[in-house]
């Protein structure tokens, strides 16, 4: 049998404290507080720990890469979903997005900014 790593860690926040509040709803959630906090833990540290561990290859650091940011982008979503929070980056880069397949299916060196109805020349527009 393999070796093996002991980690404890126990929480005992005060009430009136932002732990407190989180203590509190993890131990609502249907899942155990324990697979909770691991879950996002590895969530956050995996990848690291398993670059810098030296162990696995590209490939498997990619897919655990990926699994990690595929959590935290989702846990991101919701979090800016149920606060009504807008990450700023993601609207300018939608609209830039939207401005470039404008520009592309027009088939022409200029477009229309639907917003206020100027034409745009292509030098003029953000891809220069």
């Amino acid at each position: 049998m393999g070796v093996s790593e002991d980690l404890s860690f126990r929480l005992q926040p005060s009430s009136g404290t932002l732990e407190y509040e989180l203590v509190r709803y993890l131990k609502r959630l249907p899942e155990t507080p324990k697979k909770v906090i691991l879950e996002s833990v590895k969530a956050f540290w995996l990848p690291i720990a398993c670059l810098e561990s030296g162990e696995f290859t590209p490939a498997e650091l990619e897919k655990i890469g990926k699994n990690s940011l595929s959590i935290l982008k989702n846990q991101a979503d919701y979090l800016e979903t149920v606060l009504g929070l807008e990450d700023e980056q993601y609207k300018i880069n939608q609209k830039l997005y939207l401005l470039l397949c404008s520009f592309l299916e027009s088939g022409k060196n200029e477009f229309k900014k639907e917003e206020d109805n100027q034409e745009l020349k292509y030098s003029d527009s953000v891809f220069m």
